[in-house]
């Protein structure tokens, strides 16, 4: 038996997730905290932390252990330039050697799911963290996505959106531009404050 696995990372705006799957049939994962996704982090330090946490389940396997395939799920690898910018970041960081695998592919991380799910048959992923993004296929093999495109001008439903919205109405309650709501008190007591421009400050970081 050969002493090889494969690895699958799903890296997300809130986590990183490693699982690698040996020949015998074993499966180790591995989560971290993440600080932001690739939005946030931008190409280099994302990079970067793909090759740490990689180098961690190399280093939790042992060396008799060899790479036989990776796939990497990328939360808004999202368009040809952003995956073409990434992808030579990861040869520029020897994505030939330390991402050792015969079979490597770079995915948006809703395809984790779509294909995990699935196994690529007709049928709709749905990510919903920070961020949303969602993708579909039918049996004829035509292709549909949907949001994706961050908190400004999509991501309905997100963790994001359902946080600004929450404060809006806040916001509107506060003002009689809406109707009551116990969001507006929650929203005091979280941030510790007396109004909701007082929340404004604290969120651009102002106040204090």
């Amino acid at each position: 038996m050969n002493n090889t696995y494969r690895l699958g990372v799903d890296f997300g705006g809130t986590k990183l997730h490693a699982r690698a799957v040996l020949d015998d049939g074993r499966i180790v994962n591995i989560r971290l905290a993440s600080k932001g996704g690739l939005a946030e982090r931008g190409v280099k330090e994302t990079v970067a932390s793909i090759r740490a946490l990689v180098s961690h389940v190399q280093r939790r396997l042992g060396k008799k252990m060899l790479m036989d395939a990776i796939v990497i799920g990328l939360a808004g690898l999202d368009g040809k330039k952003v995956t073409d910018e990434v992808e030579a970041r990861l040869l520029k960081e020897k994505w030939g050697s330390v991402l050792s695998g015969r079979q490597r592919f770079l995915i948006n991380d809703v395809m984790l799911g779509y294909f995990a799910g699935i196994e690529g048959k007709e049928g709709i992923a749905i990510v919903c963290g920070p961020g949303t993004n969602a993708f579909g296929s039918d049996k004829s093999g035509c292709e549909a996505w949907a949001s994706g495109r961050g908190p400004v001008s999509s991501d309905e439903g997100s963790g994001y959106w359902i946080g600004r919205e929450g404060l809006r109405s806040a916001v509107r309650a506060e003002d009689g531009r809406g109707m009551k709501t116990t969001l507006l008190s929650a929203s005091l007591r979280a941030f510790q404050v007396k109004n909701m421009s007082e929340v404004s400050l604290c969120l651009v970081g102002r106040r204090g």
